[in-house]
């Protein structure tokens, strides 16, 4: 009871607070307001809209997420938990609230961020969170007198040895705010040393071992039997409570002073913990967002983001569903006033991370399309490792070679080789020559045993890195599938140096008879190489291939045959993939442009493997009785079937940075 009222008591903090100072028209959204120390936030502009979206126009909201599916889980945790349950709902109404209260949270825009704000005193830079929600006046109301009963109910079962939270009512920027001390506590045993002596460890280590723990279980039992401990606060952490109109705000520090506690006991001095804990600058931070909120002169954060050249057209159009950004320019800054400062600095340019701007993410519906955007803000010309960004373009489409069985198919074009050259630059500059002479004896290793040298390695390695995710094979239904039946992956290179990487492989062979039979030299299909067998024909089989100008890594059953065959006798028709009716369904409501990585994917296909995985773990009692129930909630696979379309991706690089672009179908509902 007593947890469940403290955990209870959290959560209202994050939902509650005193009087509304503003109407919700009146008010900015707190999604505009976030000041200039932010370094990262998200929102959700309406989880409800969203719901609402996908329940009227996809299967996926009318089947999985529809209102019969939440009652029938809500029914489930009244029966299968009656008790538990119906002390919640006890605990919920003993301070004015019940379930159905919580997910009106989600009503309007809710959100999180996290700022890095610089203190002038001896103390380091404070981390600090914000989070805010539009549950609506009449529930937020609700909230603020559940509130404080619940702190009534929580005050009084805390021991009286322990720190307890302080809750102070003060006026911030015009608003009334409550400001609750939260004391970050530990425990001093009072133990002797000889109670944790090394007896047993002359019979074996792990006889020791085991003699230990349960002497340290005994231990710890006896002295808080005896009362032999302290319960001592070390740090602080701050919540800061308010409300306008139908809107709540919280912002919380994170407690990062701990050490402050031990130089205090050590100079027998008092700790301040308001001051270590950073009350003061919090107030501030908190004084700038509330202004904010009615025309205050904070630094808009999020609109000074939005402006970076090329995040706007990165971004997709639609409703959005969920959004966050970053800016790592407050960390680099911090960072830059450092003791090390120069260091940093230095550091900073050698790696070309001071050309790094802001990183953007957003997912949006689009009719019955989901769509995502991402950017990377990282402007020409650049240096260091934002050099890695500018890799050999791919023009969309599927190789002929890959089979229609190939539900997932991902392209990434990437010089490795460059990459290593890279590394190894930066490495050094850094580093120094230590580093340098550790590179060197590396790289002599790798030339004795592939007699050659790595960079030569990589680069006949290729830039097209393919990876396949293929069908299952055997029967979905009924009898139960093998993991290697089920999981069915390919790796797969086109080689520029094909004699180099077939040495290496050759220089493999002595190493085999050490598997027992575990990796054996196989020769098929035109292919050279090794099948990976699984120890007590356990797990999927696998091969390492090399011949007709490809490597091959296969993990899966009958994989290796199935990818030799495609690469040796490329399939026709609709046995390939790029003349499935999927993939051209694709390429008309995606249209990709070229870049340096491209994905198509089936999900329904996908989806239809995982519940196969799930099962399998039920069917082999890896789970409990609790999971067993969950699944019982989740639509069958024939339910599912065609809640989900196809999708995919691609990234390129353009003058301003990395941009991504992603869309999954979702099918609309059936009428």
């Amino acid at each position: 009871m007593k947890h469940l009222r403290t955990s209870l008591t959290a959560a209202l903090l994050v939902c509650a607070a005193v009087l509304p100072q503003a109407s919700a028209e009146q008010l900015r959204s707190s999604f505009d307001c976030l000041p200039a120390e932010t370094v990262l936030t998200a929102r959700m502009p309406s989880g409800k809209k969203t719901l609402e979206h996908l329940r009227a126009h996809t299967k996926l909201g009318s089947v999985v997420l529809s209102n019969e599916r939440w009652q029938k889980t809500l029914n489930m945790l009244q029966t299968e938990h009656e008790d538990d349950w119906a002390q919640m709902e006890d605990d919920l109404a003993q301070v004015g609230l019940e379930v159905d209260d919580f997910k009106h949270l989600f009503d309007g825009e809710i959100g999180y961020a996290l700022l890095l704000e610089k203190r002038d005193d001896e103390f380091g830079p404070m981390l600090i969170g914000i989070a805010w929600a539009n549950p609506g006046e009449q529930r937020a109301a609700k909230f603020v007198a559940a509130l404080g009963k619940a702190t009534e109910l929580a005050a009084e079962e805390e021991d009286e040895d322990r720190p307890k939270p302080r809750r102070t009512d003060i006026e911030v920027a015009g608003h009334e705010v409550m400001h609750l001390a939260v004391p970050e506590v530990d425990i001093d045993w009072k133990w002797d040393d000889d109670d944790f002596d090394m007896d047993g460890f002359e019979e074996g280590f792990s006889t020791g071992l085991k003699a230990a723990g349960e002497k340290l279980v005994r231990t710890v039992s006896a002295a808080a039997d005896d009362n032999r401990y302290e319960v001592y606060q070390s740090d602080q952490t701050n919540v800061f409570v308010t409300r306008m109109g139908g809107r709540v705000i919280l912002m919380h520090t994170f407690p990062m002073n701990e050490g402050r506690y031990f130089v205090a006991e050590e100079e027998e001095k008092e700790i301040d913990f308001d001051e270590v804990s950073g009350v003061k600058n919090a107030t501030a931070v908190l004084a700038r967002f509330l202004q904010a909120h009615t025309g205050g002169a904070n630094e808009p954060y999020v609109a000074k983001l939005l402006a970076t050249p090329g995040l706007a057209d990165a971004m997709p159009e639609g409703d959005t569903i969920l959004e966050a950004y970053g800016d790592p320019k407050p960390l680099f800054t911090l960072l830059s006033e450092t003791a090390d400062a120069a260091e940093v600095k230095q550091t900073l340019e050698k790696l070309g991370l001071d050309g790094l701007g802001p990183i953007a993410m957003r997912w949006s519906m689009r009719g019955n399309m989901m769509e995502s955007g991402a950017f990377v803000s990282a402007p020409a010309p650049r240096r260091g490792v934002l050099t890695l960004l500018e890799q050999p373009k791919v023009k969309p489409g599927v190789p002929a070679w890959v089979p229609a069985t190939a539900f997932d198919y991902n392209l990434i074009s990437f010089d490795l080789a460059g990459a290593w050259t890279l590394a190894k630059k930066l490495a050094v500059d850094i580093g120094g020559q230590g580093i340098a002479t550790n590179i060197e004896m590396a790289e002599a290793q790798v030339q004795n045993f592939a007699q050659t040298d790595l960079s030569t390695l990589l680069t006949g390695l290729g830039t097209r890195h393919t990876i396949l995710r293929l069908e299952p094979i055997g029967e979905r239904d009924g009898e139960r599938m093998s993991e290697g039946n089920l999981t069915r992956f390919a790796f797969i290179w086109q080689l520029q140096n094909q004699p180099a990487w077939e040495t290496l492989l050759n220089n493999i062979a002595p190493f085999t008879a050490m598997t027992e039979g575990m990796i054996q030299p196989a020769e098929e299909q035109g292919f050279k190489g090794y099948r990976l067998n699984p120890p007590f024909d356990e797990g999927p089989e696998g091969s390492l291939m090399i011949g007709k100008g490809y490597l091959a890594l296969s993990i899966g059953n009958e994989v290796t045959e199935e990818v030799l065959n495609a690469l040796r006798n490329p399939p026709a028709g609709e046995a390939a993939l790029v003349n499935t009716d999927g993939y051209k369904r694709y390429l008309e409501i995606f249209k990709p442009k070229p870049g340096f990585s491209q994905q198509f994917y089936n999900l329904d296909h996908f989806v239809g493997i995982l519940y196969d995985a799930l099962m399998m773990q039920v069917e082999d009692d890896l789970v409990d009785d609790e999971f067993e129930q969950i699944m019982e909630l989740l639509p069958t696979r024939e339910e599912m079937k065609g809640a989900f379309g196809v999708g995919g991706s691609y990234t390129y690089v353009n003058e301003h940075g990395l941009v991504g672009k992603g869309i999954v179908e979702l099918p609309k509902a059936e009428e």
